[in-house]
């Protein structure tokens, strides 16, 4: 009898600790449905920028699948998306000018764009199907002109002049220029839209530079031909914006931040003033040998915060972003052809940073999750297996890359995603790594929730505001059994609270009886400091900022932001923060992962304060480390007016 007692009461106090620590674990979740959350001119969900896919309607992909485009841009309200290969296709094509040695004969262009524009005319199956600016990426070949690639099957180079008043890169530029002017109209017959966004090179540094491959180049180089076809094009293409670099994998932190120095650094001082906007390709490695290498969350924001903050301090200016590339390396699943698997990675990736880049919207431009539709033309013959990165596969593959196409597990993220829209609301979560996103169209709310934690997240779930809910679904997308999983679910009872997988994104829609008109504007504003990548000391490290924006009707929320690059061996966390003299709590949490499997660390950490420690004047925080090491390598304030 003792002894079932005594189990008893281990049990019951099991279950007791239990309760305890899951209770401890609850995340909190607020959406004020009375108030609209504006950044900067933004506040509503730009489907044509941010639901969108790495394609075009021309070309061979579409041809016998129309009925997979019709539902891809008809039924899930997907917009296009982003074409590389294009120019490199039809510069095989382009005669030299006999009379200018290494340039374009512009005659040839206009044949030869006359030619293409009559084939889109007659595809008028596809021309109602043409959604969202599409974005056009030179490739590397044959268009830095090192002499090591040709045009028009090997008969000639562009010039490799480079001198002030032609410098490198003069030639192809004009035949891009001549290019963009001449291949297209205004969409349907008169030929495909001209693109709006323009990048100089497709992931320049990667090949020439880390890899060594396509000839010599160096980064400066490389650089000032970026300005070349930025100040030509600016110059002969009405109404383009142009830029780059388009960093294939930025690692700002390599090199004890050398990288930094000597990429985005020598970008900025040198070409940033050409360019209109800043591209770069941010992806995980989940499966890197036996490394987990993760960009989402603190690293991706540490990233982009530091380019940001330097901008600004530069030219007065948040430069703004296209995120031309984004999702998973699936390095050790590569050779083994398609899987669920490899799929799941790519998914959970686009819902992971798709939900980051959602906070950014009055500073990015485009967003395009990498998904080719067939990709034939990456097919490995030497390996015998397709490209990895597809929407669209063959329905015998793994086995046989035989059959009908059929869609990949890339089509779930465009499930998903496919009825949000609406105006953004004010939403909260008590945990940085729940992301939470909530958008508002008339009587329909949709909820948003990604959990990037190592482990399952218990959600409470809060709406404010005297509204009565008709009814609920929600659309699950997340890993099971080692495959993509994607449900749907109505839900009868009102939904209080949700259990989120590791890696799981959960969209609600709510019905309410009525349209919802929010009264309240809540204006977001980020503040950058005075101060930039000040090396850690253990001292005390101080950074000013101006007066705020406009402190009336402040919200109590606010936040501060900040950089870290760290050595492993040392304390990733700062031991005190003062804003004003006020000691701020310290949450010990980085949004997303430790980097445990990276050789140095650098992320960025999200800190709450209470809106009343800031100043009407001059703001001061104050940071102190028990270890010297690293650097601090951008600070931000974020916080809120409510009118």
């Amino acid at each position: 009898m003792k002894n079932c007692i005594m189990e008893r009461y281990l049990f019951l106090s099991f279950i007791l600790f239990y309760s305890y620590i899951s209770a401890q674990a609850q995340v909190d979740i607020i959406v004020d449905l009375n108030s609209i959350h504006k950044v900067g001119d933004i506040d509503i969900f730009e489907r044509e920028k941010w639901i969108t896919t790495h394609a075009v309607t021309e070309g061979h992909d579409w041809k016998e699948d129309l009925d997979k485009l019709k539902y891809l841009t008809q039924d899930l309200d997907v917009y296009f998306g982003r074409s590389t290969g294009l120019l490199q296709y039809y510069s095989t094509l382009i005669e030299e000018d006999p009379n200018k040695k290494g340039y374009a004969n512009l005659k040839s262009i206009q044949e030869v764009a006359a030619k293409y524009k009559r084939n889109h005319a007659l595809r008028t199956d596809i021309h109602s199907l043409q959604k969202g600016d599409i974005i056009r990426a030179a490739q590397q070949q044959p268009y830095f002109p090192n002499g090591e690639s040709a045009m028009k099957n090997g008969n000639w180079f562009f010039s490799t002049e480079n001198t002030e008043s032609k410098p490198i890169g003069t030639a192809s530029a004009e035949y891009q220029a001549h290019f963009i002017n001449h291949f297209y109209g205004d969409g349907g017959k008169s030929g495909a839209k001209r693109p709006t966004y323009y990048e100089v090179m497709n992931e320049p540094l990667w090949p020439y530079i880390d890899m060594e491959m396509h000839g010599e180049a160096s980064i400066k180089d490389l650089f000032t031909y970026h300005k070349t076809v930025a100040d030509v094009l600016h110059r002969e293409v009405k109404g383009i914006q142009v830029g780059g670099f388009c960093t294939a994998f930025p690692d700002l932190d390599k090199n004890g931040f050398n990288q930094w120095e000597e990429r985005w650094k020598l970008f900025i001082d040198e070409i940033g003033p050409s360019m209109d906007f800043y591209t770069i390709h941010l992806y995980d490695f989940p499966i890197y040998g036996k490394k987990e290498l993760y960009r989402k969350g603190g690293r991706n924001e540490a990233t982009m915060d530091m380019i940001e903050h330097y901008n600004f301090l530069k030219y007065g200016e948040v430069k703004p972003w296209i995120i031309s590339e984004y999702g998973a390396q699936t390095h050790n699943l590569n050779r083994s052809g398609w899987s669920s698997l490899r799929d799941w990675y790519n998914v959970e990736a686009f819902n992971a940073m798709l939900m980051q880049f959602l906070d950014r919207p009055n500073t990015i431009l485009r967003a395009i999750p990498f998904g080719i539709p067939k990709a034939e033309w990456g097919f490995n013959k030497n390996e015998n297996v397709p490209y990895t990165s597809r929407l669209l596969r063959k329905k015998g593959e793994p086995k046989r890359y035989t059959g009908d196409w059929v869609w990949t597990d890339f089509i779930s993220f465009y499930k998903q995603w496919s009825e949000v829209k609406g105006k953004r609301l004010f939403t909260t979560s008590s945990d940085v790594d729940v992301q939470v996103q909530s958008y508002l169209e008339k009587n329909e709310l949709f909820l948003i929730l990604n959990n990037i934690d190592e482990k399952e997240q218990r959600v409470h779930l809060q709406l404010k505001g005297d509204y009565k809910i008709v009814s609920q679904s929600l659309k699950r997308l997340y890993l099971k059994k080692e495959k993509t999983a994607y449900a749907q679910e109505a839900s009868k009872a009102i939904v209080e609270e949700v259990v989120l997988r590791k890696g799981e994104t959960v969209v609600l829609k709510y019905i309410f009886n009525e349209t919802i008109q929010p009264k309240t504007l809540v204006q977001e504003y980020k503040q950058y400091a005075k101060e930039f990548k000040l090396p850690i000391t253990n001292e005390v490290m101080s950074f000013s900022f101006d007066p705020p924006n406009d402190i009336r009707n402040v919200k109590e929320t606010a936040k501060l932001r900040l950089g870290i690059g760290r050595d492993k061996s040392v304390s990733s966390f700062p031991v005190k923060i003062l804003l004003n003299g006020q000691i701020l709590d310290l949450i010990k949490d980085y949004r997303g992962d430790m980097q445990k499997d990276r050789d140095y660390f650098f992320s960025l950490l999200e800190i709450p304060f209470n809106s009343d420690l800031l100043k009407v004047g001059e703001n001061t925080i104050e940071v102190f480390f028990d270890e010297e090491g690293g650097f601090i390598t951008s600070i931000a304030l974020i916080y809120y007016t409510q009118n």
